[in-house]
């Protein structure tokens, strides 16, 4: 299926959807754009967004107030715990976890690699993973944890099987797999405390963006047509308003970049809202955490000339006190 085709399914033309007139994307939705001409849509993103990227690592590297070891720690803790081995025996089985997995994914990747030279892409692939997110240092949300786990457990458990086919035993295999499936069970949850009641992994945290849906269930119908909305989560915001959205970290708002970084004293957590973007933009409406503005938009003289607090929902998520509504004089 076409970008176009997937476009089209909204019934929208394309200037609903924020495409440029006169851009190859606008001339395609007429009909014959596919995802098999790149170089097309590289233009139409840099007519879009001003690059053939989407800014994605740009904002980890310029806009996200982290220690230089955070990606790192992160990092460790992940690959020391694939079975979530630290919900059932605590911190301490990251550095038991740190000395024996590696080590078996390396002996099985070694082993395998001299028989199947082919695969020594993929069983490299989790290191290479672990050294770039290190380096790189972003923010690391849990989906990013993700991608190197199937070639990890793949390297751990043919390291186990080379153990077991050399003591010949198959115990240390079967011990392997049933420790695994019985640790990751245990990572799971019958009941959730939000969302769906069905069973769901822990870490399926999804509080903020409920929170973000009823927001957006109050303000829809109240921002008239052509108002923008200002947000440094965009999502739902986005998604359920239909409002004209200000993103304040850039991914989808070029202006924004402009505007970091910003000085240390604003951030309380990794992330805070830059004042003048704000002042400049001049958005109808602004919704936030709390703490994205404690110390750098809620004090600005400015934005209290020209907003008012509309509406406080209660939340303590990343320590805030609260979600705000403010809307523009």
């Amino acid at each position: 299926m076409s970008l176009v085709d997937i476009l089209k399914t909204t019934g929208e033309s394309a200037e609903d959807v924020g495409i440029p007139a006169g851009s190859d994307l606008q001339i395609a939705y007429g009909g014959d754009m596919t995802m098999e001409t790149p170089s097309r849509l590289d233009t139409t993103s840099k007519q879009l967004l001003g690059s053939v990227s989407d800014g994605t690592m740009n904002i980890k590297f310029h806009f996200e107030n982290l220690p230089p070891e955070a990606g790192l720690v992160r990092m460790l803790q992940h690959y020391g715990t694939p079975f979530f081995e630290e919900g059932f025996f605590g911190p301490a089985a990251i550095a038991v976890g740190l000395l024996l997995y590696p080590a078996l994914c390396v002996l099985g990747a070694a082993r395998i690699v001299r028989k199947e030279p082919w695969t020594w892409a993929l069983l490299l692939y989790p290191f290479a993973y672990f050294a770039v997110f290190s380096l790189a240092n972003p923010l690391i949300f849990r989906w990013y944890l993700a991608p190197p786990i199937p070639a990890y457990l793949l390297g751990i458990f043919l390291g186990v099987d080379i153990l077991s086919a050399d003591i010949r035993r198959r115990f240390p295999i079967y011990a392997l797999a049933t420790l695994g499936l019985v640790l990751t069970l245990n990572a799971w949850t019958l009941h959730p405390d939000h969302g769906a009641d069905r069973p769901a992994p822990e870490m399926a945290f999804i509080k903020l963006e409920l929170l973000y849906e009823r927001v957006a269930a109050q303000l829809r119908g109240r921002i008239g047509p052509g108002e923008m909305l200002a947000a440094g989560d965009v999502g739902a915001l986005g998604y359920f308003t239909g409002a004209r959205i200000l993103d304040t970290i850039g991914l989808i708002s070029p202006v924004s970049v402009g505007y970091y970084p910003l000085p240390d004293s604003f951030y309380v957590i990794n992330y805070a809202i830059p004042p003048a973007l704000i002042n400049d933009q001049e958005p109808e409406v602004v919704v936030i955490l709390e703490v994205y503005g404690r110390r750098g938009l809620l004090p600005d003289p400015e934005f209290n000339l020209d907003y008012e607090l509309e509406e406080t929902y209660p939340t303590d998520l990343y320590g805030s006190e609260g979600m705000l509504v403010f809307r523009r004089r």
